[in-house]
């Protein structure tokens, strides 16, 4: 359990990181896409109800891990390239337009993790949660 509440911290640190950064090919695609991979996250959490539903779900669990790890990637590309005040700017914008969806993404994430959280298969899938690389 420990792993899947240390999980959900993460995804959630992750999801306001991506937000508040500007992160993207443009802030405003990242957001967008990011959003829908976390859509897609959820919508593969829903489907989870017993042991075996936990392991045929692995696979696409692990393909959207990959993808949000990918937009992290660009996200630490991007930054590496921007000044400090088009940070500033770019977050202000993302806040502006984005923070309403991002926090109903967070929301859900957040409550199907819980749903999650005491079943005998959550470390499992915990463990592939957890492999979400937060830039830092």
């Amino acid at each position: 359990m420990k792993r899947f509440h240390s999980c959900l911290l993460r995804s959630t640190a992750f999801i306001l990181c991506i937000l508040w950064t500007g992160c993207a090919d443009t802030p405003e695609s990242l957001a967008e896409e990011l959003v829908g991979k976390i859509d897609e996250l959820i919508d593969v959490l829903k489907t989870i109800d017993d042991k075996e539903s936990a392991e045929d779900a692995k696979g696409d669990l692990e393909s959207i891990v990959e993808d949000i790890n990918d937009i992290g990637k660009r996200l630490k590309d991007l930054e590496r390239d921007m000044t400090m005040e088009e940070r500033m700017e770019s977050a202000t914008k993302l806040v502006e337009e984005h923070t309403l969806d991002m926090v109903k993404a967070a929301n859900a994430l957040k409550m199907e993790m819980q749903r999650i959280e005491n079943s005998s298969y959550a470390d499992e899938i915990g463990k592939i949660l957890q492999s979400i690389d937060i830039p830092r």
